[in-house]
């Protein structure tokens, strides 16, 4: 007889997964929780078990119900309690090596903890090995013969272990493991063949579903593991909860080196990915959504718009567009992301909006970005006239360095390099200006002028890096002048790129406070520029008309400002203003890229290119 060791036992639950397939090449499974079954010590009246196969210690082999490339699972009856399991066999014989059944069995013994941790995963109860093979005992699907559809939601929120439901008991002899592949499938489908998917779930159990393995997948993947093989006959019913199943699979991220899944659910790059684990999740709940294949993705059912649940069922479909997205760049970063998106839908309201609202948002952080690098190019120069006139008019005998805020002269020097190379409006430019502001506060760290210049370049760039630049530039602004108009700017420069649309208002217009007492007539113009980029991003046009106006007023021959009026008119769709505030900005600035840009956009608007 073959001689065991036991690996280490259970006794809680409520966790993961099954198989799938049998000999004759039928999606069977397995895995679900404890059902009520025959008395302890009945005998089995079952037939054509297999007299060589191993021992299971403590329980009884009824039948086999799932088979696969390495492994086969059965339905085993506890011979102390009566109680009805799965357990999986994975045999050392069927590998052609031992490295790849070792990482079965190390995936298993590190799943073993995380199954009874979260009732979304299948609950493994005990692991053991013997001589050539490894087993586990885990949950039993429900019967798909007598295990009915639950009405609602599922039963996920008591504790471990606690009893969910009451189900009918399952008989032995008739058993067969109720999966999403057996809901999905018609009623008259022949195991033998694998036809076009003709029947759906109604959007509100697609979204029960969505959250609940979406939930499963955060939990898993937050451990280091990923799961490989989603796919509908790998999701199981456990007391009505669906679970995923086929957990010898699951493998750490940084060791899910094979290549295992079906054809339609299989990521781009591959599996062994928390994100390849999410284009399959989005394809199995797309076939359960539509009843359509996984590989007439993205396509809709023609009459979608005339079922009674097409709302839920566009708002769903947004989700998992995102999720099977072929460039894995576009796809949800993690499930949990995928999992607030699902939430946001269960709670009523609208991930097409939301996405509608990033797209413009993401847009308008583009715009503002590079109109903070425009102020950078144009306001260099009408500095240095706003600097010559203060000069000639007797009112302020200070030298050039000493208007822009410095004694330094050398720093004053880096400074006016530095605004020099940024109106070249190229990205070679803003680095160089970039590197030039920062030589210009180290040679004079409380200049503040050079700090903001600063400022508006790491404005002008994305990402994360740039964003914490900015706040340290923000406190050092804070530190030389703590009342001033560049404060408040900046402050309400990162209440916008944070999306406190409030707080970015009413810093905008402290800044414009801030400079009315101020000489400097050129700093001013500045500030209501800053606000009028501000509201024209929130739509509020008018009042950004109103902003830019201003400045205009204070400043008329600010080129920056005519190129901004244009675009508000652009936006609301009057050409004609918007072509000659374009034009204006061109006489001003002959040169100016961003408005020969913007005359073509309007062209091509208005239909005027050959």
């Amino acid at each position: 007889m073959a001689q065991f060791r036991t690996t280490f036992s259970v006794g809680r639950c409520s966790r993961r997964r099954n198989f799938t397939r049998n000999a004759y090449g039928k999606q069977l499974l397995c895995p679900a929780m404890s059902q009520p079954s025959p008395s302890p010590g009945t005998p089995s009246t079952l037939t054509g078990l297999d007299p060589n196969r191993p021992p299971v210690p403590d329980y009884e082999l009824l039948q086999r119900i799932g088979a696969g490339a390495y492994g086969e699972v059965w339905l085993v009856r506890s011979l102390a309690t009566g109680v009805l399991r799965a357990v999986k066999i994975v045999h050392r014989a069927t590998f052609t090596e031992d490295r790849p059944f070792n990482r079965e069995f190390e995936g298993i013994k590190k799943f073993e903890e995380v199954s009874r941790s979260h009732p979304s995963q299948l609950a493994i109860f005990h692991v053991g090995r013997g001589d050539g093979y490894f087993f586990y005992v885990m949950e039993l699907a429900d019967d798909a013969k007598t295990a009915g559809e639950k009405v609602g939601k599922w039963e996920s929120e008591k504790n471990i272990g606690e009893s969910r439901s009451v189900l009918l008991p399952i008989n032995p002899a008739s058993y067969t493991p109720k999966t999403l592949r057996t809901l999905l499938l018609p009623p008259a489908h022949s195991p033998t063949c694998s036809p076009a998917l003709n029947t759906r779930l109604p959007a509100a159990r697609v979204l029960e579903l969505s959250l609940a393995l979406t939930e499963a997948l955060t939990h898993l993947h937050s451990h280091g593991l990923v799961h490989r093989y989603v796919k509908p006959s790998n999701i199981i019913f456990v007391n009505g909860r669906p679970k995923l199943a086929d957990i010898g699979l699951v493998t750490d991220a940084s060791d899910a080196r094979s290549i295992v899944g079906t054809e339609g659910y299989l990521a781009p790059e591959g599996p062994g990915t928390p994100q390849a684990d999410l284009f399959a999740l989005g394809k199995v709940l797309y076939e359960a959504l539509t009843g359509l294949d996984r590989r007439q993705f993205p396509e809709l059912p023609a009459d979608l718009r005339q079922w009674s649940d097409a709302a839920l069922a566009f708002e769903l479909n947004a989700v998992l567009v995102k999720a099977c997205a072929a460039d894995v760049r576009e796809r949800y970063a993690t499930a949990k992301a995928m999992l607030v998106d699902l939430e946001l839908v269960g709670a009523g309201k609208s991930v097409k909006r939301k996405r509608a609202f990033e797209r413009t948002f993401a847009s308008g952080r583009k715009i503002s970005a590079a109109a903070m690098l425009l102020i950078l190019v144009f306001a260099g120069s009408y500095f240095l006239v706003a600097t010559m006139s203060r000069r000639t008019s007797g009112t302020q005998q200070l030298s050039p360095a000493e208007l822009a805020g410095t004694k330094i002269l050398e720093a004053f020097k880096k400074y006016e390099q530095g605004r020099a190379a940024g109106r070249h409006g190229n990205a070679e430019g803003f680095e160089e200006a970039l590197n030039f502001l920062r030589e210009a506060v180290e040679l004079d760290p409380s200049f503040l002028q050079a700090w903001e210049s600063l400022f508006r370049i790491y404005a002008g760039v994305t990402g994360p890096d740039a964003r914490s630049q900015q706040r340290a530039i923000a406190k050092k602004l804070e530190q030389l002048s703590p009342n001033s108009a560049a404060v408040h700017f900046a402050r309400g420069w990162i209440a916008y790129d944070g999306l406190e649309f409030a707080k970015a208002d009413t810093e905008f217009q402290r800044a414009i406070q801030a400079d009315l007492s101020r000489a400097m007539q050129h700093s001013r113009t500045m500030q209501h520029t800053h606000y009028g980029i501000f509201l024209m991003l929130c739509g509020r046009l008018q009042e950004a008309r109103k902003q830019l106006g201003e400045a205009e007023r204070l400043e008329p021959g600010f080129a920056l400002t005519q190129l901004l009026l244009g675009d508000c008119f652009m936006t609301e769709r009057d050409y004609r203003q918007a072509r000659r505030q374009y034009e204006n900005s061109l006489k001003l600035v002959q040169h100016s890229v961003g408005a020969y840009r913007r005359l073509g956009r309007l062209y091509e608007a208005t239909h005027q290119i050959p």
